[in-house]
């Protein structure tokens, strides 16, 4: 009897499924076929018998007497190259391999054979560096020669065996996981094809945990000082207590699915709350009307009829919430799908797509049972070929490339690469050889998108912020990190700057508050309520003087505080009901505010009079209702703004009538633009994984670089002669900037 093994490795939890015999079963871990994600670093059961890794439940259990032994989501460092688990650095492969490891004994414990095949999914966006690392992860576990298929094409692959689906037709895959949410466009095979997908890093059940819990921190604003340990843990009482908080959150979130009501026991505060399914999806709604409005895109964008559509399925364990089904439902006027346990859909389609199949090279790191980290530089060893069987066809996003064999003749590259990273200051920082540009330096830390990057006014230190919900400051002169360890928050952030005088870095995103840090001790320092609107922050900026600090968000609404009382001291709601992306002061008129959101051109206010709107020329636009990202000139005349269409407009702000200019246009959707000192050049970057620059005063195009990565922020050095970029793919880049 042949027996083939299916594995959806996801961020909370991991699926696997076993067939034989054309009859495809889930194994059960613990009684239950989810396998919680989590790894917990233990020490051995002998004395000097190295370290132990521990999955599922037992890791779990150990974590609470050692809560910082334990991580709880390790796909969600795929990019990091290692993790720290208790007294010591592991390969993030080694920490992935630790659950495949799992799931490889108990097949082959219900086998009783070994496994003919293995098949591995994975997110239709990663590329070939993630899926390098989970090729490593099933080496480590002890996998061979394994499959490799996009969870969207394996959702559609399970859809088309149990619904009456004809090849040629599309399918709508809304996955929302515990970590991301994805929606793909699939047209059902053979060949399956990918038409179309876009994701939210920063949108998934644990956002929707977090969620829980902000809306019980706001029914019981008398117990901060307890709330300040939960968020803040200084030992293992308190962090014993958060673990039981989120534990707790994530059981009343799926209890609230089920049922109308539930009840959450809050440690340290010492308060049991009785919440409603009501107050849940209120907390919740935010979050979901941004997938449904992300899959109502992906839909148009993929230029597929509503009649060629043959159903809307839901997959992921939160797409189990019942409003998610019904705003989906509203949007698309097609009733959505969703069976019995969502959760099991994508590892059973994993058996039934075509596969990318990957000979797998020995891991390049091994697990050595001494205690102590590993050395900061691991050995350069060649990656072994992915071979093309039965290949998937992806239109959007393009399928990961094939990883070329290197040849004897290159051996001296990799010796290179370890030289200028031990001169460069060790781990974390890869400088490129291929060719690309003028790159300096690719800066390594962050697990997920990096949606803000910023120069410090001095021009020595980079503050980067994005998913994560981590803040990292980088040394651009060393190019390597600045600081042990990153500054952590409760919340994915999309926004961040450093004060004029270079003593606040501040730092914002979905939980609503400005998140700031005295320079150069790092010391957090609280920021009060005061009486100020409060709103998931998109964007935010320091005026000339560091006294005032504006922000944008969800919503429409954008408000200027005072930075040291937190009083509001203007409100800008020209966009309210929609959103702002983007703001930035004038820097010669501190009373002067342009943003940017669902309009097709920039908004102008002043600040003097508590925000009211300044008319800006009528003419050119950008060709959809959303502004993504906008920039003064030093000499604050102009204004440059990026648009979803891609296209990059010059307003002069000066010059009463005139309307703006098209510099041109990036081939995707542009999400980031910046002035140079001189404003003699204006930078953009997009979704085309392109930098492009533009003469600001002929308007013509510069220079064209390949970005190595979709770019969603940028900035230059005070100096203008380097760029910083955040990127998809969890890289700060530093560049040197064209003359």
């Amino acid at each position: 009897m042949t027996f083939r093994l299916g594995i959806d490795l996801g961020t909370s939890t991991t699926v696997a499924v076993l067939s034989s015999s054309g009859t495809i079963r889930p194994l059960l871990f613990d009684a239950s076929p989810l396998l919680s994600s989590a790894v917990f670093a233990g020490s051995g059961p002998a004395a000097g018998s190295g370290p132990v890794l521990l999955t599922g439940q037992d890791a779990e259990r150990a974590a609470g007497s050692r809560p910082d032994g334990l991580e709880a989501n390790p796909k969600r460092r795929i990019d990091e190259g290692t993790v720290w688990l208790g007294e010591r650095e592991y390969p993030v492969a080694e920490v992935l391999a630790a659950v495949l490891r799992r799931v490889a004994d108990e097949a082959r414990r219900v086998a009783g054979a070994p496994i003919a095949e293995v098949v591995l999914t994975h997110p239709a966006a990663w590329g070939r560096t993630r899926l390098t690392v989970l090729a490593d992860a099933a080496a480590r576990a002890g996998f061979g020669e394994v499959g490799l298929v996009p969870e969207p094409v394996a959702a559609a692959a399970y859809f088309a065996t149990v619904r009456d689906l004809r090849p040629g037709q599309c399918v709508v895959v809304y996955d929302l996981g515990a970590g991301t949410f994805d929606v793909s466009v699939v047209r059902v095979g053979p060949p399956f094809e990918v038409v179309a997908a876009a994701g939210l890093a920063d949108v998934g059940g644990l956002d929707l945990d977090a969620a829980v819990v902000e809306h019980a921190r706001g029914l019981t604003t008398g117990s901060a000082e307890a709330w300040g340990r939960l968020s803040w843990p200084q030992n293992t009482e308190d962090q014993q207590a958060r673990r039981a908080l989120w534990t707790a959150a994530r059981a009343t979130k799926e209890q609230l699915t089920r049922h109308t009501t539930a009840d959450l026991h809050l440690p340290l505060v010492g308060t049991d709350l009785h919440l409603t399914r009501d107050e849940f999806e209120h907390a919740a709604r935010p979050h979901l009307d941004r997938t449904v409005a992300l899959t109502v895109r992906v839909l148009r964008e993929s230029g597929v009829a509503p009649e060629h559509i043959g159903g809307v399925f839901l997959v992921g364990g939160s797409s189990r919430i019942p409003l998610a089904a019904t705003l989906l439902h509203r949007a698309l006027r097609m009733p959505p799908t969703i069976v019995d346990q969502p959760e099991l859909v994508v590892a059973e389609g994993s058996l039934l797509a075509p596969a990318i199949h990957a000979a797998v090279a020995p891991p390049t790191e091994e697990l050595q049972p001494d205690p102590a980290p590993p050395p900061p530089v691991a050995p350069v060893a060649p990656v072994a070929p992915v071979a093309m069987v039965a290949p998937v066809a992806m239109v959007a996003p393009v399928a990961p490339p094939p990883v070329a064999r290197r040849r004897g003749g290159r051996r001296w590259v990799a010796a290179l690469v370890v030289i200028v990273l031990l001169t460069f200051g060790g781990a974390g920082v890869k400088v490129w050889l291929d060719g690309r540009g003028p790159l300096l330096a690719e800066l390594k830390g962050h697990s997920g998108n990096v949606f803000a990057v910023a120069f410090n006014h001095r021009g020595d230190l980079v503050a980067s912020a994005g998913a994560d919900k981590t803040v990292r400051l980088w040394n651009p002169n060393t190019r390597a990190a600045a600081g042990q360890h990153p500054l952590e928050t409760s919340t994915e952030l999309r926004a961040v700057a450093f004060s004029p005088d270079d003593t606040l870095l501040a730092a914002a995103g979905a939980d609503e508050r400005i998140h700031l840090w005295d320079l150069p001790s790092l010391s957090p320092r609280t920021v009060p309520d005061g009486s100020a609107r409060r709103f998931p922050i998109q964007t935010l900026a320091f005026d000339k003087t560091g006294s005032r600090i504006a922000v944008g968000g969800d919503g429409g609404i954008g408000v200027v505080l005072d930075v040291r009382t937190g009083a509001q001291l203007a409100e800008f709601d020209a966009l309210s009901g929609g959103f702002i992306r983007a703001i930035a002061f004038n820097p010669q008129e501190p009373d002067d505010v342009i943003v940017g959101g669902n309009r097709a051109s920039i908004v102008r206010y002043t600040t003097a009079d508590r925000g009211r709107e300044i008319e800006v020329p009528a003419g050119t636009k950008h060709g959809f209702n959303e502004v993504r990202a906008v920039a003064y000139s030093p000499d604050g005349t102009v204004a440059a703004s990026a648009g979803a269409d891609g296209s990059i407009l010059e307003w002069p702000l000066d010059q009463a009538g005139i309307a703006a200019t098209t510099l041109g246009r990036h081939s995707q959707a542009a999400n980031a633009v910046a002035f140079d000192r001189t404003g003699a050049t204006i930078a953009s970057g997009g979704n085309d994984r392109r930098l492009r620059f533009w003469n600001a005063a002929t308007h013509a195009a510069l220079t064209d670089l390949d970005a190595g990565g979709n770019v969603l922020a940028l900035a230059y050095s005070p100096a203008a002669d380097r760029l910083v970029t955040g990127s998809d793919d969890g890289s700060v880049r530093l560049w040197s900037a064209p003359e």
